[in-house]
């Protein structure tokens, strides 16, 4: 079987339009000898003359111009595919993203539409971790592409970005004595009430029986629940308050958010990747930079809104 790479194709079919094989070396970017042995080494395997050497050029042997058709049709079918298989590339690039829970349900989604609306060739798979040592280990092991943590950011193979930031509150029922102090309260303070808590998995949850146990607190556990929207719809029928971050808390909650004075009440959220995913996925690094963009943004009309 004969081959024939791209170069000697288009060689031909420049030749035939040129009628000259120095112009037609210099449009496929040849030097003049690089094309003539390649013209001689085509007709050598076909066993015929594609071209007559004449004193002014060549003119298409009746066997040239019937190669000529078959090599457009060939180059013309091969970029096709080329241009077929990028786009097959950019539609089946899809980005794997963990993340926590608090993200998941407040800042987050409304930054990777916008994302996914500028990228529509994009797909998307997001995952929520309860754990952050779990959501960690899964982008570390390469199963998830980026990670949205509020880990302190410091994992090995690991890269972290600051994203976001936020804020634990107190919920409470509306006529609850802490809504009606009118102040934000300390952490032990609220633990002297009867607590909603959420199951062990939830990283929040280790979080409040860490420092509950550092302030020799035992908290007040009326019930545990596996869901954040759970522990607002309880606190709203009185059975007692619980803690969860302030962009979790939906607006139509009709409970009372109270701002809750513990310097570790500020919640920083990071993006954590592999660099080898920004090496190999592009996309990752944009939709990094695109996440980033829309935390600054949001901090700087805060900033703006304060101090009108």
């Amino acid at each position: 079987m004969f081959h024939f790479d791209d170069k000697d194709l288009k060689l031909v079919i420049a030749i035939d339009r040129c009628g000259n094989i120095s112009e037609a070396a210099e449009s496929v970017h040849l030097a003049v000898s690089s094309a003539s042995g390649r013209l001689a080494a085509t007709e050598s395997r076909l066993g015929v003359r594609l071209f007559e050497r004449r004193a002014h050029g060549v003119s298409t042997t009746p066997a040239g111009a019937a190669f000529v058709r078959r090599a457009r049709r060939m180059v013309l079918e091969a970029e096709a595919l080329v241009s077929e298989a990028e786009h097959l590339r950019r539609t089946n690039t899809t980005l794997r993203i963990a993340s926590n829970v608090n993200a998941m349900v407040s800042v987050l989604p409304a930054d990777l539409g916008r994302f996914m609306q500028a990228h529509p060739d994009l797909s998307v798979t997001l995952a929520h971790f309860s754990r952050a040592t779990e959501l960690l280990t899964n982008v570390a092991l390469g199963e998830s592409d980026i990670g949205v943590t509020a880990s302190a950011g410091d994992f090995a193979g690991l890269r972290f970005y600051p994203y976001d930031t936020d804020r634990l509150v107190v919920l409470a029922p509306v006529d609850h004595p802490l809504a009606r102090l009118g102040r934000a309260v300390r952490f032990a303070e609220a633990m002297t009430f009867d607590y909603i808590g959420l199951t062990p998995n939830y990283a929040l949850e280790q979080i409040v029986e860490e420092k509950a146990a550092e302030a020799g607190i035992a908290p007040r556990i009326r019930m545990r629940v596996g869901f954040y929207a759970s522990a607002r719809m309880l606190v709203t029928t009185g059975v007692g308050l619980t803690i969860q971050p302030r962009g979790c808390v939906q607006s139509d909650f009709t409970g009372a958010c109270i701002e809750l004075d513990e310097p570790w009440a500020l919640r920083e959220l990071k993006i954590c990747v592999r660099e080898s995913t920004l090496n190999d996925k592009p996309e990752a690094a944009a939709l990094i930079e695109a996440l980033t963009a829309a935390a600054r943004e949001r901090k700087s009309s805060s900033t703006t809104d304060g101090t009108q």
